[in-house]
């Protein structure tokens, strides 16, 4: 993390506590004239200052001297406070998408997410979100930042105040669709569709909300009809490749794969599905180039680790295909639950050789009550 985004987020984190109770006793602050709200407190420290001019005993000179110094606290408070939520709100809108957002995993980096979060929730807390468009804004940066059940409130209350919004209503169902919530989810897009039928990015959320719930003709409609409205979306192409991979139409896959790998070069997500599909097509050569690729643009991503074990169980590379394997459930629970189901039977080979198949059974096994697996991690 660069040095400067590193202390303006500690400095997001540390606001004192004495500046947020000063916030909470006068928050008008946020919507009067600063020029105006400073004038108050040097109004009130100069007649301060002329009650101790004219105070005669110590007591009543040490009584005023406090209390100077508590306006002056206050003044430096405020600065403070405002500094923290103007330097939030830039955060908020410059990392934030300003309009629809996709389904998906948010793309953000940890680390920007972790900031993100601590901006919306210094917004949050200092200047509570009134309008439509303050709830919209704070719900696109929860999203952005993985905090899911925080963007479904704010999606929330925006829809109160603006009830048939089609962007907010679609982004809603992102959320929903985040936390496998894929009916209502579904029922989001299709209200968002009824009040904005040809709009591509719902059209494209509600195919990838159809592929998780495996209705995968219904999907591939909304993909073709998104990419209709927009040829060139690397996003669809990659999604609709996916769909068209669980449908065993490899090759019309790996095209859809090709062409967004034109249009977004060196992509990690697509190049690792494109090693599925090759994969499936026994190019296990060519597999291996794009998990390989895909692995040094994202060293520790548990799927890509997975997909590879595969192809190497597959081509007979046992040992290689366990320590992938060690890896990817070292990374995430789920691998081991996968492979051990192993539905497409990608582990028969290792399962049957005779040195690292134990090996294998005992990776996959199923943790004993009372033992400490690794915990998951998405």
């Amino acid at each position: 993390m660069p040095p400067f985004v590193a202390a303006l987020f500690g400095f997001i984190r540390g606001i004192p506590g004495a500046a947020l109770n000063f916030i909470d006793r006068r928050r008008w602050w946020a919507k009067e004239d600063r020029a105006e709200i400073e004038k108050t407190y040097r109004d009130e420290i100069d007649v301060l200052q002329e009650q101790l001019n004219d105070a005669t005993t110590d007591e009543e000179k040490r009584r005023i001297g406090a209390e100077i110094q508590r306006v002056r606290d206050e003044l430096r408070s405020f600065h403070r406070a405002r500094r923290e939520l103007l330097l939030s709100k830039s955060l908020v809108q410059r990392m934030t998408p300003a309009g629809a957002i996709t389904a998906g995993e948010p793309a953000l980096p940890q680390a920007d997410r972790e900031i993100l979060e601590a901006a919306a929730t210094v917004v949050a807390r200092l200047e509570p979100p009134k309008t439509f468009e303050e709830h919209f804004r704070q719900g696109n940066a929860f999203y952005a930042a993985a905090q899911f059940d925080k963007a479904l409130e704010r999606y929330n209350r925006a829809l109160e105040l603006r009830p048939d919004d089609p962007m907010t209503i679609n982004n809603r169902g992102a959320t929903l669709g985040s936390l496998k919530r894929y009916d209502h989810a579904l029922a989001d897009y299709n209200r968002s569709l009824e009040l904005r039928p040809d709009d591509p990015d719902t059209l494209y959320n509600r195919g990838h909300t159809l592929d998780d719930l495996q209705r995968y003709d219904e999907s591939l409609v909304d993909y073709n009809r998104s990419l209709e409205l927009r040829p060139d979306d690397p996003n669809t192409l990659n999604n609709r490749g996916v769909t068209l991979d669980n449908m065993m139409r490899y090759e019309e896959a790996l095209a859809d794969y090709n062409r967004a790998l034109e249009l977004r070069p060196g992509d990690p997500v697509t190049l690792n599905n494109r090693g599925v599909t090759l994969t499936n097509l026994q190019r296990y050569d060519e597999a291996l180039a794009d998990y390989n690729r895909a692995l040094q643009l994202r060293p520790d991503h548990p799927s890509t680790l997975y997909n590879r074990a595969c192809a190497y169980s597959r081509m007979g590379r046992f040992k290689e295909s366990l320590d992938d394997l060690r890896r990817s459930i070292d990374l995430d629970e789920n691998s081991r639950v996968l492979a051990r189901e192993d539905e497409d039977h990608d582990f028969d080979n290792l399962r049957s050789d005779p040195t690292l198949g134990p090996k294998f059974e005992g990776l996959v096994a199923e943790p004993e009550a009372g033992s400490s697996p690794e915990p998951e991690s998405r």
